[in-house]
Order: structure tokens, then C-alpha cells, then sequence
């Protein structure tokens, strides 16, 4: 299973409940160009607002979670790829990235493919 994975910290002049907002807008905008795919999943997360957050970033001396993290699943990642190379989706790519940089901090953020493998499923 090959996933992207998306970790994003909005920019710092965005209150939490704006990101959200704009974020919700830029996943509405992203489905439709994963949807071209042969997309198996896709999720979005956000940190909960929560003391015990606090207390594990605390005790471990982590940084604060990240705003926003999505993940994308695909079986085979080339046949996904290839279909994102193409001029339609190329385009719909380039308005959605637009999206991004206006809400996340870029620099402090993460994108990457990573290679999933299950440990428990129940």
C-alpha cells in the first residue's frame, strides 16, 4: 500500500477555526482530483484540543502536532502517478497547491510518500 501523506501547520495568521474552514475547502478541492485515481482512501485528521496532549509533548520535549495531516492510499502507486501527470489533473493539481500555500506554513510542514505496512488490524 503506498500512501502520501500531508502534515501541515497553518500560518501563523490564521486563527485555528479560519485554517479549518480553508482547509475543508482545499480537501472538497483535492477529492476531485484523487477521485481521477485509483485512490483506495483518504483521510483527514486534526489534534485534539486536549490537556493530555500537552502533557505528552511536554514530557517526550516534542514540538506542537500538526494542524491538519491527510493521507491518500493507493495500491500501486505508479498507475496514480501517472494518471496526476496528466494535463486535467495537472491543472486541477496546480489550483489545489494554490489553496495550500495561501493557508499552511510551508516550511514547517511535511509531504511525503511512505510505504504502509499493517501491525495490527482488528
Amino acid at each position: 500500500m503506498i500512501k502520501f501523506i500531508q502534515c501541515v501547520r497553518r500560518k501563523p495568521d490564521l486563527d485555528p477555526a479560519e485554517f479549518r474552514g480553508r482547509w475543508q475547502d482545499y480537501l472538497d478541492a483535492i477529492q476531485r482530483v484523487v477521485k481521477l485515481t485509483e485512490v483506495v482512501r483518504m483521510t483527514s485528521s486534526y489534534a485534539l484540543a486536549h490537556e493530555t496532549n500537552a502533557l505528552v509533548q511536554s514530557a517526550r520535549g516534542t514540538d506542537d502536532p500538526f494542524d491538519a495531516v491527510l493521507e491518500v492510499w493507493w495500491q500501486v502507486g505508479a498507475p496514480a502517478m501517472q494518471r496526476l501527470a496528466e494535463d486535467d489533473a495537472k491543472e486541477m493539481l496546480q489550483k489545489t497547491r494554490g489553496m495550500l500555500v495561501e493557508i499552511i506554513d510551508v516550511k514547517r510542514s511535511s509531504f511525503f510518500l511512505s510505504d504502509e505496512e499493517v501491525l495490527i488490524e482488528g
